[in-house]
């Protein structure tokens, strides 16, 4: 009997992602497709109550409005920050996510905005915040994830970490939890 895409679950997927003018925005297939764990919040919240209870070579298309995919946008006031004070090996370009830890231990997800004479600036909203997208999806693995990527939130060994980025620089694909940090 098949797996079906459930909780603690890993899932592979090759996809496509468009706006509502239809341009693509992401896309992977086998080795660049997405790989996660099924309820650890790693990709937008409506791709994942779709892909639930689906089992290998399903397909669907799938429209996610922005609350349920990288959030509202909220036009948060952007921060200037000296580029200095960011760790030097740190690759910065717009699009980039980062993540700050405050003096009492909370996470807070910034993304690059611009990055000019020596200053980086910031904003919370994540870069497709605000967005319809649309997803076409086949569904290319399913099988149950180890105690420790359970523990972890994301997949080890083959088939990588599955992020895929933030689509400013796509080398991980970071989708987090609807982009609200992760």
């Amino acid at each position: 009997m098949p797996v079906k895409v459930a909780k603690d679950t890993v899932v592979a997927f090759d996809f496509v992602m468009t706006d509502d003018d239809g341009t693509v925005i992401d896309q992977g297939e086998g080795a660049d497709g997405m790989t996660y764990v099924h309820g650890q919040a790693e990709i937008p919240p409506g791709l994942e109550r779709a892909l639930e209870g689906r089992e290998v070579g399903e397909h669907l298309k799938v429209t996610i409005p922005p609350a349920d995919a990288f959030g509202d946008k909220v036009d948060q006031e952007e921060v200037r920050v000296p580029r200095g004070e960011l760790p030097e090996d740190m690759p910065l370009e717009p699009g980039a996510e980062l993540v700050a830890t405050s003096n009492d231990g909370t996470h807070q997800t910034y993304w690059v905005v611009d990055i000019e004479n020596g200053w980086v600036t910031l904003t919370r909203d994540h870069p497709l915040s605000g967005l319809t997208v649309h997803f076409d999806v086949t569904i290319t693995g399913v099988r149950a994830a180890t105690p420790h990527e359970i523990e972890h939130g994301h997949v080890h060994g083959d088939g990588g970490h599955g992020d895929h980025g933030d689509h400013g620089d796509h080398g991980d694909h970071d989708h987090g939890d609807g982009g609200h940090g992760h």
